[in-house]
């Protein structure tokens, strides 16, 4: 659950929202990344979870596919 005040008013937040978390993330729970998916008010909206990401996606064995989705999704 987020617990941040900030995240109170995520229902604000209406641009488009790309959102990347690795499941194996050790600092950052993928769960949060979850919640801001859901709590968040943009109309256009993705949520990507790699199953065996960590927390720098873009230093991980995963990025071959990180990289695709962020070409893919811009």
């Amino acid at each position: 659950m987020l617990i941040s005040k900030e995240f109170l008013f995520i229902f604000r937040f209406t641009q488009p929202l790309l959102i990347l978390h690795g499941k194996e993330d050790k600092v950052a729970s993928h769960m949060n990344s979850v919640e801001l998916y859901r709590e968040s008010g943009s109309k256009e909206k993705t949520l990507k979870l790699f199953d065996k990401g960590f927390h720098e996606l873009q230093n991980d064995v995963e990025f071959g596919r990180v990289k695709n989705v962020v070409i893919n999704w811009c």
